[in-house]
């Protein structure tokens, strides 16, 4: 993921998803339910973290500080 703007996307997916299942929820439930698959708090944490992350050409090190900021240093870069 290389800005939050990535992680909206994500948002919309699983919103959409939802809804053809016949599940309604709004558009900030998608915002908060991404922010915790991702192990955060809530959305502002995760748009802030990945805001604070190097330019969209490191992304390996972009993943690397979501998860050390979020506690999910034990998890391979691959589940992120």
């Amino acid at each position: 993921m290389r800005d939050f703007r990535d992680a909206k996307a994500m948002a919309r997916t699983l919103r959409a998803s939802l809804a053809s299942k016949g599940l309604k929820i709004s558009v900030a439930e998608s915002l908060e339910l991404t922010a915790e698959l991702f192990g955060l708090a809530d959305w502002n944490t995760l748009a802030a973290a990945i805001r604070r992350g190097p330019p969209a050409s490191d992304t390996a090190s972009a993943q690397h500080r979501v998860r050390a900021s979020s506690g999910l240093r034990d998890l391979p870069a691959s589940s992120i």
